[in-house]
């Protein structure tokens, strides 16, 4: 190893100044001295052949990229030979014999499965969405009725002429017309017996 030594020496005043702040000339104090000393390698006893010791930072600098050593192939390594390609008979085998172990596989899992189901819950289950199952249905075919209806008006009213869509407006004014007259004609009269009583009016 090498290790950087560096000494000093004290600076001493002369004697005969008493006074330092009395003094007319300035009193300079000695610069200290370094002295450099050599690193001498250490003899060693044992001498090592081939093995040299640097300092890496005086080896490596920034502007030299460090050589990665590279290893040459002496040609000893082991040979793979590629697979030779499967004749299509004997590719047909391995994938059918695939198949069937696939299939064994899936078979079983399904058993498993089956085995697993609580037949009691799963019959409760249904039976008990059955019967909203069924409102469901009639609710949507009615539905359906309603609007393949209002889709037949609809065409209807595209294909009438002005004549019929003016004797339509007529038949509905009229009916709206006797409808209001029967609400006039009609009464309500209480009953002691807090029972509710229609009266008839009649107009002729």
């Amino acid at each position: 190893r090498l290790k950087k030594v560096g000494t000093s020496q004290r600076v001493e005043s002369s004697d005969d100044v008493e006074n330092v702040v009395a003094a007319s000339t300035p009193i300079s104090a000695a610069k200290p001295k370094i002295l450099k000393i050599a690193a001498v390698p250490a003899i060693s006893t044992k001498r090592r052949k081939g093995v040299i010791i640097r300092d890496p930072e005086d080896e490596l600098h920034s502007d030299t990229p460090a050589k990665t050593p590279t290893v040459k192939d002496k040609g000893k390594g082991i040979l793979i030979e590629d697979p030779k390609p499967m004749k299509k008979k004997d590719q047909v085998e391995m994938d059918a014999e695939y198949a069937k172990k696939l299939q064994e596989e899936l078979d079983k899992e399904h058993e498993e499965a089956y085995k697993q189901i609580d037949w009691n819950v799963a019959l409760y289950h249904v039976q008990s969405k059955e019967p909203q199952f069924d409102a469901n249905m009639k609710f949507l075919f009615k539905i359906r009725e309603e609007i393949e209806k209002e889709d037949e008006e609809i065409i209807k009213s595209i294909n009438e002429t002005s004549a019929q869509k003016a004797a339509k407006r007529r038949k509905l004014s009229k009916e709206a017309q006797e409808a209001d007259d029967l609400r006039r004609n009609l009464e309500i009269v209480q009953d002691e017996d807090d029972d509710v009583f229609v009266e008839d009016i009649l107009l002729a």
